[in-house]
């Protein structure tokens, strides 16, 4: 199954020769390749190993040999690039894969909606080691108090609509980390402003949950708002309340369709008026 996948990546998206062989990072004389790495870390995720310590434990297995066109590059080695990876050639890289999918017609609408979900995830939370993008949040217990420092990105997923018995396509299109000092709904807007520009017609509708509700009506609805009145886009946003109640922006939109969003909560749908 993972030499199909791979077959498919490199046939469809030319996985190998045109977004792989774009990555870099800030490592002014690599002796491994930053393309090299990103390979091995594809492979991680889509055979679904644990950890950068188990795809080293493999680096026996002549697949490596064939795939890589070299030997698998040591678990501290692939967490040094990766920590010096230029963000903006794997953002480019996503959207070549987004371009390929929307010509080939494998992004149908849901409803005859284009979706897309904002929300906030926590990657990794350490009691002892910290770097200078860390947060920071106190926990209280028996022992005392004490500080534990945690990464948090808000990520923006493009949910398409699926044939009946088909799972639909879940397409990450961009993530911004979240800053020290800030909150998530600025962190959000300014993964919106990015996006928006990057992406202007891949989505009518932002669904967000009710953490957003407070600031949406001016610093996330003003973000949409501007780029919808410059460009003319379709795009709302919706969000979820408890005990099933939603709120729209903006409110001088109509609804066309009314359905059961994720955790059974209602949500309304906004077109733009053209």
């Amino acid at each position: 199954m993972l030499r199909r996948l791979i077959g498919y990546s490199q046939k469809v998206f030319r996985l190998s020769t045109r977004l792989i062989a774009s990555f870099t990072d800030r490592r002014p004389e690599p002796r491994i390749s930053t393309a090299t790495v990103a390979k091995a870390a594809m492979v991680m995720f889509w055979a679904r190993m644990g950890s950068l310590n188990a795809l080293e434990m493999s680096g026996a297995s002549r697949f490596w040999k064939h795939w890589l066109g070299q030997p698998m590059p040591s678990a501290d080695t692939m967490g040094n690039v990766h920590s010096k990876m230029d963000a903006g050639t794997l953002r480019e890289a996503i959207h070549q894969v987004y371009g390929g999918l929307k010509r080939n017609k494998a992004l149908p609408d849901n409803r005859g909606i284009s979706l897309a979900i904002v929300d906030g995830h926590e990657s990794h939370a350490s009691d002892l080691r910290h770097c200078a993008g860390c947060l920071e949040r106190t926990i209280h217990g028996r022992p005392g108090d004490r500080i534990q420092y945690y990464h948090r990105q808000v990520t923006l997923l493009l949910v398409t609509g699926a044939p009946s018995g088909r799972q639909p396509l879940r397409l990450p299109l961009d993530q911004e980390a979240q800053r020290p000092g800030e909150d998530e709904v600025a962190t959000a807007v300014r993964l919106l402003e990015r996006v928006l520009v990057r992406y202007p017609r891949a989505f009518d509708l932002v669904l967000a949950d009710g953490l957003y509700a407070p600031a949406s009506s001016t610093s996330c609805w003003n973000t949409i708002n501007t780029y919808w009145r410059s460009s003319k886009m379709n795009v709302g946003i919706s969000i979820k309340m408890p005990l099933g109640c939603s709120i729209r922006f903006p409110p001088f939109r109509e609804p066309i369709e009314r359905g059961l969003a994720s955790g059974g909560t209602s949500a309304t749908w906004f077109r733009g008026r053209r």
